[in-house]
Parts: C-alpha cells; structure tokens; sequence
C-alpha cells in the first residue's frame, strides 16, 4: 500500500510539473487598440491600423437634408456644410454658409455638443434680433451623421430641425 501512495505522488509531481511547464499560446486578437477611437476593441492585441476617429471623420463637407418644424430656417438651411477644424482636437467650426458659422464639438466616441451661442457670419444681421443656436448630435458612422439644432430667433420664435449629414 506505501508503494501505491509513493507512485501515486510521484506521478502526481511529474503531471503537475509537465502541465505548469507548457507555454499557453497567446490568442491574437487584431483590431483598434486605441481607446481614443471609434471603433476601439478593448480585446484587441494587435493594432491593426483600423483606427477611425471621430474628430477626423466629422472635418469635411457634407450633404444635408433637413426637418424642422417651422418655416424659417427649412427656407435658408444650404444643401451642403461645411466642418472645419478648431483650435484643440475635438473642436470643430460649422459653417452654413448664408445661415451663419457656430461653434461645437465633438467626443472620441462621436458625440457632437453645440452650445448655446450667437450664430455668426450672417448675411444681413436683422435690427433688434441676435439669433442664438445650440445643439447635440451623433457621428453614427463614417458618413452618416445626426444633428439636432435648435435656434431662438429673438421676437420670430424659436425653430428645431433635424439634419442629416451624409457623404
């Protein structure tokens, strides 16, 4: 019986040396690595040079198309705008051409922020009335953004649209 307990734990002692000796081969996973993008993939273990960011994709000229529910800025909304580059990453400028310039951002993760500001660059200012625009918005892919606005025209109301940019 002694014989069997001292096989037994030897057998033991050379199975569990074997086991803990082999090298796990580590599983590659390739993707995104960076957290600042996109498409990020947190169990990525390789950089696969996909990275997309959304500050990057948003600074470009765009096709809209628009809803609002009121008269006034459907009539003078542009079919195209333009989003320029800010002064920090993140910041953008968005010009709509005779409709004014205002400002905004814009996340790692595709969240545009506009806040609440007098719109700029008008063609004729109107006596009496300083537009103010404020905003959010989605960069839900490479070419397809949403964007909410909202613009306070002093004494003619206030409107909301809704525009989809797309390239």
């Amino acid at each position: 019986m002694k014989n069997i307990f001292k096989i037994s734990a030897v057998l033991f002692l050379v199975i569990s040396l074997v086991v803990s000796s082999c090298k796990k081969e580590e599983v590659l996973i390739v993707g995104c690595t960076d957290s600042s993008a996109m498409n990020y993939l947190p169990d990525a273990t390789s950089n696969d040079g996909s990275c997309v960011f959304a500050y990057e994709l948003l600074v470009n000229t765009w096709n809209i198309s628009s809803e609002c529910d009121g008269s006034i800025m459907s009539g003078v909304l542009p079919e195209t705008i333009e989003v320029l580059a800010g002064e920090s990453e993140g910041d953008l400028m968005i010009d709509l051409g005779t409709s004014g310039v205002f400002e905004g951002s814009i996340t790692s993760a595709g969240v545009i922020i506009i806040p609440s500001q007098e719109v700029t660059g008008l063609p004729i200012p109107i006596p009496g009335i300083s537009p103010t625009i404020n905003g959010n918005g989605t960069l839900d892919s490479e070419s397809n953004c949403l964007v909410n606005l909202t613009v306070d025209l002093g004494i003619l109301g206030s409107e909301t649209c809704v525009l989809t940019l797309t390239l």
